[in-house]
């Protein structure tokens, strides 16, 4: 009896132990994909001084072009990572677009900044950034074309990513860079790009885990800013909610760094979903831009301090700035711009509210490159790929980097006309298989009318 009980305490603790590595391994080991989905993440820059970079090349040529080192940029975007995080492994999948029987030298870096920029065309786009660490490798040679295996795959880079995510500025869904230059004398690997082949675009692999209790300050919103007239009554107080985005519980303690005399809260302490309340006031502030700092503290936080920045701007009617005023809707003028509700203009005409009027008429191009033979059209089963893999249209912006950036009137029409004149093409392509498919249907639909006609004998049915 005895040994029968010990061999069912035995079973027991073996599930418990199963089940605890399961459960374990789901909340605390985490895998990211990001595949390059964008035509400006993937770029190439020469290294013979020139520092020319080059967006669209529907290849990679990582290492070199021509005999002369190279810099390949590569901007992993949406990485969806809690700051703090710990990175247990991290590649780049590349899938070979030519084959190379020779080995090369890569040196691979990465960009030292909380949420990197897509290239641009600009000389030395690339090399120009604040690169950090490095990884020395050795890549083996590519045997065949098409290829995405543990040859086409950098080494460990996990060294380089921590750092990325441990930054103060780093948060869940922002983008890294990685960038690899070339090191065997202008000898190079040829990998697909994203203008090459979407689905065959650099992928990067993450693996993380997070600890069960990481909280993150995050505040909302994540800066204020005030406008007054000098002489006239202060501006309403604002709040700022203090959420966690991480796990686990945070208590925080909010102050002004350094100590403002025109700045000052109330409920400086709370838990998540609790709020600090700014309050401004202007007496004896003359006109002129007033700068702040709200300072958030949890020491358990992996971002801890957080800070708030605050703008305060005072106008004086007095200097010509200010042309009307009236319950809110103050229009100014500064440097040029024109302000409808602001007091500090960073457009032409800066609005801050809405707008209607019955028409608005934008100078803009078109999008006619689409018609040029050498427009590169891409496949149906690419875009159907990079929808099912990003949740909009290639070229198109994502919801949340509208919402997070707004558009712009004349480019999103240029997108959405060359949109529909690739619709257009598309349906030219489709008309065309159709026109064949009749065609094919119309001779086997004539070869059996004669067969039907002469009476002849098919697969054992007479007519």
């Amino acid at each position: 009896m005895f040994t029968i009980k010990s061999n069912v305490v035995f079973m027991i603790f073996i599930v418990v132990v199963i089940c605890f590595v399961v459960v374990s391994e789901q909340l605390f080991c985490q895998t990211v994909d990001i595949r390059i989905s964008n035509s400006t993440d993937d770029a190439e820059e020469l290294g013979d001084g020139s520092g020319a970079v080059s967006l669209t090349s529907s290849r990679l040529d990582i290492g070199g072009v021509g005999g002369v080192a190279q810099y390949v940029g590569l901007r992993f975007p949406n990485i969806n990572i809690p700051q703090g995080s710990n990175i247990t492994s991290a590649y780049i999948q590349f899938t070979a677009q030519d084959v190379h029987a020779y080995d090369v030298d890569w040196i691979i870096y990465v960009e030292n900044v909380g949420n990197a920029m897509t290239f641009s065309s600009s000389n030395h786009n690339i090399s120009n950034r604040n690169m950090n660490g490095s990884i020395n490798c050795t890549i083996q040679h590519w045997d065949n074309v098409d290829d995405a295996g543990p040859a086409q795959r950098t080494p460990d880079l996990s060294s380089l990513i921590q750092p990325v995510i441990n930054r103060s500025d780093w948060s869940s869904g922002n983008a890294v860079v990685i960038i690899i230059l070339g090191n065997s004398g202008g000898m190079d690997h040829e990998a697909w790009s994203y203008d090459g082949a979407a689905s065959k675009a650099p992928l990067l692999h993450i693996e993380y885990s997070s600890s069960s209790s990481n909280p993150l300050i995050a505040p909302s919103p994540t800066s204020l800013s005030f406008s007054a007239v000098k002489g006239s009554s202060n501006p309403a107080d604002k709040s700022i909610i203090i959420n966690n985005s991480g796990t686990g519980t945070i208590s925080w303690q909010a102050s002004e760094y350094p100590d403002k005399t025109w700045m000052s809260l109330t409920n400086t302490t709370g838990v998540s979903g609790d709020a600090v309340v700014v309050s401004i006031d202007i007496t004896g502030l003359n006109a002129g831009t007033y700068n702040g700092v709200i300072r958030i503290v949890d020491t358990n936080a992996s971002n801890n301090p957080k800070d708030i920045p605050v703008t305060l701007a005072v106008s004086d009617p007095s200097s010509g700035n200010l042309w009307y005023t009236g319950s809110g809707d103050d229009i100014y003028r500064m440097n040029g711009k024109v302000g409808i509700g602001t007091i500090s203009p960073g457009y032409t005409l800066d609005v801050n509210g809405a707008i209607r009027a019955n028409e608005i008429i934008v100078n803009t191009s078109g999008a006619d490159f689409v018609f040029d033979k050498n427009y590169q059209l891409k496949s149906i089963k690419d875009i159907e790929y990079f929808i099912i893999l990003n949740k909009h249209l290639p070229g198109i912006p994502s919801a949340e980097d509208m919402e997070k950036n707004g558009l712009s009137i004349g480019d999103m029409n240029i997108k959405l006309l060359q949109k529909i004149e690739e619709l257009t093409l598309y349906i030219i392509q489709q008309e065309k298989s159709i026109a064949k498919l009749r065609e094919i249907n119309k001779c086997i639909l004539n070869k059996l009318n004669d067969l039907e006609s002469k009476g002849v004998e098919q697969n054992g049915i007479i007519k």
